[in-house]
């Protein structure tokens, strides 16, 4: 998932009753991108009500499951927590490209290290004297 493309509501699918429940409904939305796991913690972080009443995500789909009473909240909880978890998603990303890059760093370092100690065994095997 590209970082620099945040997420966002493009399209309603076909909503559908559930099977077996009593006027609860299946309200499917797609997303311009298929979100990652990370995204998806952030998104139920800052998902502003019960975690049980969540979207369930598939795919660059986000399926909201309620009455028909309960969809506009929802969709406008799930509106906020896609903006929040954008924003948090960058300085997520990037912490990270940052620590990764300071481990290479590190470990290139280490190479460096190792390869100038095998150089100064090898000179000081090459300089002895028979």
């Amino acid at each position: 998932m590209d970082p620099t493309v945040p997420i966002e509501v493009k399209s309603k699918g076909v909503a559908n009753l559930i099977s077996g429940e009593t006027n609860v409904w299946d309200y499917p939305f797609f997303l311009n991108v298929e979100p990652d796991a990370r995204w998806i913690i952030l998104f139920r972080k800052h998902f502003s009500l019960s975690q049980n009443v969540a979207p369930i995500f598939s795919g660059n789909a986000m399926v909201l499951s309620c009455i028909p009473a309960n969809l506009s909240n929802r969709y406008q909880a799930a509106k906020q927590a896609i903006e929040k978890a954008n924003l948090e998603y960058v300085e997520v990303i990037k912490a990270r490209r940052e620590s990764q890059e300071k481990e290479q760093a590190k470990q290139r370092l280490a190479e460096e290290q190792k390869e100038k100690a095998a150089e100064q065994a090898r000179r000081e095997f090459g300089e002895l004297e028979l």
